[in-house]
């Protein structure tokens, strides 16, 4: 309960302080729960590598897209996945996105996903992965967008275990708050509840504040020219001195190579270049050293796009 007090606290202090910053008179399309967090997450990590190297192609024919993909992690092991994606629309109330892949593990795994339909907003999502039976996995989605409110509703079920998870966010101007709640339906138990706030300062800059179970997370995300900067941290609401601290550049270079780096305060140096060979060919490689333990991580990523 104290843990849960000190994240409404957090979040509270950061909206009510910045709410007379300025004024918008319109209420936006606030995104899902899950991507609340998004712009701030995928500047500190997305096409970081760690320790891998991954060859991916993509082929699209019409409304046909296969993706093969193939990724050597750092013991040798290879993992190889292959999957096909049908995007069409059915008919004029019903767009169809069926995916199903398989790879070397014997895991299959389809998706479908059903939008555009009568009722606008509304979006139905079905999984079902299955390898052993101990990792199946089956879930059933529905999520419904309009105007200053994004809702989801699932039911997962994994390992014998059914769970469901209901998140909500609102939107009212700058603001965008809402979160998640699980309930254990096997258990008949309370799993975590999740909440947290978005505000945006202006329109290059969003500040955000997010409880996780006993974690806050407090992050930034501002554009300045061509470059883009945020920051993170990430502490224990039992101890707030228990912390971690990330800050990432991102900028896109005349030759339209774009270029990361970020650091955090337990001494992780990580430097990502993505360059772009041809229409077709794109190449990541990823830098990570840890300078306390002297130890280094460099990874690869090449996508083929085939038209």
């Amino acid at each position: 309960y104290q843990r849960r007090v000190h994240g409404i606290v957090c979040v509270y202090i950061i909206t009510v302080s910045l709410s007379c910053c300025r004024k918008t008179t319109e209420n936006k399309m606030p995104p899902v729960w899950g991507d609340l967090y998004k712009p701030i997450k995928d500047l500190l990590t997305k096409n970081y590598n760690g320790d891998t190297h991954k060859f991916e192609l993509k082929r699209t024919d019409a409304s046909v897209t296969l993706n093969p993909t193939l990724t050597r992690s750092v013991d040798g092991s290879v993992l190889g996945n292959s999957s096909v994606e049908l995007d069409k629309d059915v008919c004029s109330k019903c767009h169809v996105v069926a995916k199903a892949g398989i790879n070397t593990n014997g895991l299959l795994a389809t998706k479908l996903t059903l939008d555009k339909l009568a009722y606008p907003g509304l979006k139905f999502e079905a999984i079902a992965d299955k390898g052993e039976k101990s990792k199946d996995v089956y879930e059933i989605k529905a999520e419904y967008k309009k105007a200053a409110l994004a809702f989801t509703t699932l039911v997962n079920l994994k390992g014998g275990q059914a769970v469901s998870e209901t998140t909500a966010v609102f939107n009212y101007k700058d603001f965008n708050f809402g979160g998640s709640a699980a309930y254990n339906i096997t258990k008949q138990s309370q799993g975590n509840i999740n909440y947290g706030a978005t505000y945006n300062v202006t329109k290059d800059t969003t500040l955000a504040a997010i409880v996780e179970g006993n974690k806050l997370k407090l992050g930034a995300i501002t554009a300045y020219k061509k470059f883009f900067f945020g920051v993170e941290n990430l502490s224990s609401l039992a101890d707030f001195k228990d912390s971690v601290t990330t800050v990432g550049l991102e900028t896109k270079l005349v030759d339209g190579q774009v270029v990361k780096a970020r650091t955090n305060t337990l001494g992780v140096f990580g430097i990502s270049l993505q360059h772009a060979l041809s229409s077709e060919i794109k190449v990541i490689g990823s830098l990570e050293w840890d300078t306390k333990n002297n130890n280094s991580k460099v990874g690869t990523q090449i996508v083929f796009t085939g038209l």
